[in-house]
């Protein structure tokens, strides 16, 4: 599990529990009980990082919501720095 936290738009921060489905370099995936738009900027945390990102898409399904999300240019993942504990990720090609 990791935190999704996000603006409300008048100044206070809501913070919410995510399933972190899918991770990249790039982004992550996460689901959630509630949607969140297109274009929103979130903080996604879990112990040890922190990564700044936008909600890229929104995407209902049967009994949650799918999250696309992008990292912030300065946030990009390293599987050498931070592993999430309930993924399995195969080992890089070549390897």
């Amino acid at each position: 599990m990791v935190e999704i936290r996000h603006s409300d738009g008048r100044g206070g921060i809501h913070a919410v529990s995510a399933l972190l489905e899918d991770v990249s370099r790039e982004g992550a995936a996460v689901a959630v009980e509630t949607p969140l738009e297109a274009g929103s900027v979130i903080e996604l945390v879990a112990p040890g990082i922190r990564f700044q990102a936008e909600v890229r898409y929104s995407r209902r399904r049967e009994r949650d919501f799918r999250l696309g999300l992008e990292f912030a240019d300065s946030c990009r993942w390293d599987p050498d720095r931070w592993q999430p504990d309930h993924m399995f990720l195969p080992p890089p090609a070549g390897g």
